[in-house]
């Protein structure tokens, strides 16, 4: 929770009076895992759903100093974490198929998608009336169906 969300409490309040001169905006990088529960990882999902709810929270009392509060929640993103996380280099490849066998876009995200969703929410002209938003970047993840298992063969 330290990392995940009171580091992010604390940043923002340091930033909050330049941001009040600017008219400035927040967008907190989240994660699907505070959307759904995903196995094994309790904590994790309980801290993005807390920065989530952070974000909301402070979209309503930002909002009228001006200043924009929004989240973006990316799925499974192409990063060198999967493998540092467990030291195998065959999860990547692993992460890939998934995607391909169970997001609607059929393909793990990229990076530039989730620059470009904090681009569009950056934006004083095209978002300029977005506020209290979680945008998941999931290449359709969230709205496909639950993945079949043998539980489910007829």
């Amino acid at each position: 929770m330290n990392t995940n969300v009171r580091s992010i409490q604390v940043l923002t309040q340091l930033v909050v009076p330049y941001l009040e001169s600017t008219k400035g905006n927040i967008i907190n990088i989240s994660s699907v895992a505070a959307l759904i529960p995903f196995p094994q990882a309790m904590a994790y999902c309980m801290a993005k759903s807390a920065l989530d709810m952070f974000t909301k929270c402070l979209a309503l009392q930002l909002g009228p100093k001006g200043i924009r509060v929004n989240s973006i929640n990316p799925a499974a993103i192409r990063t060198p974490i999967f493998e540092t996380m467990t030291g195998d280099s065959n999860l990547l490849a692993l992460m890939e198929k998934t995607c391909r066998d169970t997001y609607p876009l059929q393909r793990i995200g990229e990076p530039e998608d989730v620059a470009e969703a904090v681009v569009f929410l950056a934006s004083p002209t095209s978002a300029s009336f977005i506020t209290g938003l979680i945008m998941p970047v999931d290449g359709g993840a969230l709205r496909a169906p639950a993945p079949k298992g043998d539980y489910q063969k007829q």
